[in-house]
């Protein structure tokens, strides 16, 4: 004869199966929560830092080390002036013959909406 312990059920079981949703909805309404109190607690302390200067103060002590590290992982992937190794542009590729090239902003958006339309007409084709 088994009990319930070897199958699996019994009270215990049970109140898993009942705790552990509420359990992750409860962590769920505790992290909005505090995401909602969070937002403006961030926003106003901004607004602070800004009044004092003291966001110009990190910003300026900030830039210098930034834009070394910028420069030099620029020049490791070809960005950079030229004086690297590495090619400015990868193989087979020039600066004017990515999907975009010589194309206004007129254009783009045409080509923006036909592929949505036929995006449409697909996924109606498809529901059909």
């Amino acid at each position: 004869m088994t009990t319930n312990n070897e199958t699996g059920g019994g009270p215990i079981h049970a109140l898993k199966r009942m705790l552990l949703p509420a359990a992750a909805s409860a962590a769920s309404a505790v992290t909005a929560y505090l995401v909602r109190k969070a937002v403006p607690l961030v926003r106003e302390k901004i607004e602070e830092m800004n009044e004092n200067g003291t966001l110009a103060k990190t910003k300026d002590a900030v830039a210098g080390p930034v834009s070394g590290a910028v420069s030099s992982v620029s020049e490791r992937l070809g960005g950079g002036d030229g004086d690297g190794d590495a090619p400015s542009q990868p193989a087979g590729r020039t600066a004017s013959s990515g999907p975009s090239a010589n194309r206004s902003s007129k254009e783009m958006e045409q080509r923006r909406r036909a592929r949505a339309q036929e995006r449409q007409e697909r996924q109606k084709a498809l529901r059909s």
